[in-house]
């Protein structure tokens, strides 16, 4: 009777303990949304809920980690100290400690969320599903507290969430960081809607909105192009008739004909409309002037572009280290600028090397999830890979739970290390 009590006991603490932990992976993807910088430290209210995932699942060893991943990230790891040492020695490039210990937190502070999210996934793997449900929740809620604020908010908080008196930056501290969770949000509610219709409708007001005033030009284009894919998925998803099939390429062939033949109309006419709104003008360049919205408007991403190719070729390929990368290209080039391109910016933190290996891995593990029909994922690795053209993301805590989530299924049959003195398994 007693072992029978005690096990009954033992169920309900677990089940405490698994509700409690759904809670903590819920909060941690809503959170994701609000980030903040203190002491030149970007810091996201999710690192705390992180932090938390990290202690608790490393009391109950376990934690895990791939064989692949933990090799190649060694390698990195290694070949940075090595740039960073060649840099100081032979380059004579001096960088305080407190530097390059930022710098190194930062790629730290992502690995730990690439670490948790492979180990809460490997402990229940329902539970990665709740990382973007509250990815989406937060979005669609932060994001409406914003556009009120945005609209009726009082000055003192009108600044906190706009950026340059203009552009809505929500709860982050960059619009196009703004606007990029937001898609991801707008991507995962499109996939998986609200159950109300009322809330649905609401929830399509905000994410574009708040997009469009987010005033990002990469946003923009990633945006139209997500809304591209949905529809072709929807159209290869829904089986259609032959003859409904034909309408529809035929209505889009007209629409995309008379678009063209009445180019310069749609583009003089968007252009009217957008002067009375200024988030929209700054988009309107996209459409206008495409070489211009890289270049003009706060942009200048052709003169960071030069920057990153001479830092890349100015340390031999080998990449900065754990350096602070505005110093060294100002040392290096005479301009502070960083790349505004995830994969420059790899390339000068990591080394040439280290980004093709690692983008090999990525395309391998897209191609198994696209044969998985993972579409989810695959979206979200699209909206990640067409943004860090303009974007740098290398420290975006979703990027790297979303490229665990990608590695998640083919390394699950090699999970098989714990980080513990004895390995177990």
């Amino acid at each position: 009777m007693q072992t029978s009590q005690s096990l009954v006991m033992e169920n309900e603490i677990d089940e405490v303990k698994g509700k409690s932990l759904d809670y903590i992976v819920f909060w941690l993807g809503f959170t994701l949304n609000i980030s903040q910088v203190f002491f030149g430290i970007n810091i996201a209210v999710s690192d705390f809920f992180m932090v938390f995932l990290f202690i608790h699942l490393l009391v109950l060893r376990k934690i895990y980690f791939t064989k692949n991943t933990l090799l190649f990230f060694m390698l990195v790891i290694a070949l940075r100290l090595i740039s960073t040492i060649y840099l100081s020695v032979f380059l004579n490039i001096s960088m305080s400690a407190m530097s390059i210990l930022i710098t190194f937190q930062k790629f730290v502070m992502g690995l730990l969320y690439f670490t948790i999210t492979i180990s809460v996934a490997k402990k229940n793997p329902n539970l990665k599903q709740l990382v973007f449900k509250g990815l989406k929740y937060g979005a669609f809620i932060l994001g409406g507290i914003s556009l009120v604020l945005f609209a009726v908010g009082p000055t003192i908080l009108r600044t906190f969430i706009l950026f340059g008196d203009m552009r809505l930056k929500g709860f982050m501290n960059d619009p196009n960081y703004f606007a990029y969770l937001q898609i991801c949000g707008y991507c995962i509610w499109a996939m998986k809607p609200f159950r109300a219709k009322v809330i649905n409708m609401v929830a399509g007001v905000v994410f574009v909105s708040s997009i469009l005033l987010s005033a990002s030009k990469t946003g923009l284009i990633v945006f139209l192009l997500l809304n591209l894919l949905l529809l072709g998925k929807k159209i290869i998803s829904v089986k259609l008739q032959l003859r409904r099939l034909t309408v529809a390429v035929l209505f889009l062939g007209i629409g995309l004909s008379l678009f063209y033949l009445f180019f310069d109309q749609v583009i003089y006419t968007v252009a009217r409309f957008t002067q009375t709104i200024p988030q929209l003008a700054r988009l309107n360049v996209v459409f206008s002037n495409f070489n211009g919205a890289i270049n003009d408007g706060g942009s200048g991403r052709f003169q960071a572009w030069e920057t990153a190719e001479e830092l890349i070729t100015g340390t031999h390929f080998m990449g900065i280290g754990f350096m602070d990368y505005s110093a060294v290209a100002r040392s290096i080039s005479g301009s502070p600028i960083i790349a505004h391109n995830t994969f420059l910016q790899l390339a000068v933190e990591w080394g040439v090397l280290p980004l093709i290996f690692g983008l090999f891995f990525v395309l391998k593990a897209s191609i198994n999830k696209l044969l998985q029909k993972n579409w989810l994922l695959l979206f979200l690795i699209t909206i990640n890979l067409v943004f860090s053209f303009s974007v740098s993301l290398q420290n975006s805590r979703l990027l790297w739970i979303v490229l665990a989530m990608l590695f998640i299924k083919e390394d699950s049959g090699r999970m098989t290390e714990k980080i513990t003195i004895k390995q177990t398994e």
